[in-house]
């Protein structure tokens, strides 16, 4: 079938940890903002009556705003399968995504002796759209 163009804003707050075997370092201020815009397309896999199975992957871009510090941003990619089902008017869509990037510190953030590693997310997407 046809490609779908998606675009996809998540925003989410969370919290940085740096840790080891032995160490956790944790701030005081956990508040951290990630904003993902992605930009994928979207294959239909499967259908069966009015469900279809598809799988999204495309380019990410990850917008971190720490509290009391300036924006940074990194890329990555994700991708994401999922369940969408017509139940008339309304459109219910369910998806497991992972996705890669790195990270919002930067080697110089980090303490003496470490480094810093890919960040991989997994999400979990349940939603319902209602055509107008």
């Amino acid at each position: 079938g046809p490609l779908a163009l998606i675009l996809a804003i998540e925003q989410v707050t969370t919290q940085i940890q740096v840790r080891d075997d032995i160490v956790v370092i944790e701030p005081q201020d956990p508040a951290v903002g990630r904003t993902r815009l992605g930009l994928s397309l979207r294959k239909v896999l499967a259908r069966n009556g009015g469900a279809r199975v598809t799988l999204d992957a495309g380019p990410t871009i990850d917008i971190w705003s720490p509290d009391g510090s300036e924006s940074r941003s990194s890329a990555g990619a994700a991708a994401r399968l999922g369940l969408v089902t017509n139940a008339g008017p309304v459109t219910l869509e369910n998806a497991l995504g992972f996705g890669v990037s790195k990270g919002p510190l930067d080697a110089s953030d980090l303490p003496e002796g470490y480094e810093g590693s890919t960040m991989r997310t997994i999400t979990i997407t349940i939603g319902a759209r209602i055509g107008l």
